[in-house]
């Protein structure tokens, strides 16, 4: 994964500049502080567009194609993505019919959609968030490319 500084080597916990100079990067400090907490809301909401009614299942597989797994810091929102990029173009209904046990055998047995989505429902401003999120999460991936 690059980024406009150099490349990012999630696996190895390192991020080596492109004259070849590595640093090595706790992966706690990368965890740590507000700006992670806002990153995992917007992981949650990305996903919770993608698992909505609100786009067509082929818009799915649109946005998938353009989210970078990388970018998903949490093991859970990870796991739920590729599942959600794995489904392909179900309704919105089979897939968060499918998804709990698809999450559950990947290492996940307490899974509980209701509690990972929140409510069926959103308010206008929720839904706003939710796309907001999702192309937010989308430009940082076209960062990390460039």
């Amino acid at each position: 994964m690059r980024s406009r500084h150099g490349t990012f080597l999630p696996s190895w916990g390192a991020f080596r500049k492109l004259p070849g100079h590595i640093v090595t990067i706790d992966k706690d400090d990368l965890m740590a502080g507000p700006d992670t907490e806002n990153h995992l809301r917007r992981e949650r909401q990305t996903l919770r567009l993608l698992c909505s009614n609100l786009i067509r299942p082929l818009t799915r597989m649109e946005l998938c194609k353009l989210l970078a797994p990388a970018l998903f810091q949490d093991a859970l929102h990870l796991v739920a993505f590729e599942e959600i990029q794995t489904a392909g173009a179900l309704p919105a209904a089979r897939l968060r019919e499918a998804l709990p046990a698809r999450i559950t055998n990947r290492g996940f047995p307490d899974f509980e959609l209701g509690d990972f989505l929140g409510q069926n429902t959103a308010t206008e401003s929720e839904i706003e968030e939710m796309f907001a999120c999702a192309l937010r999460m989308i430009r940082m991936a076209q960062e990390t490319d460039d």
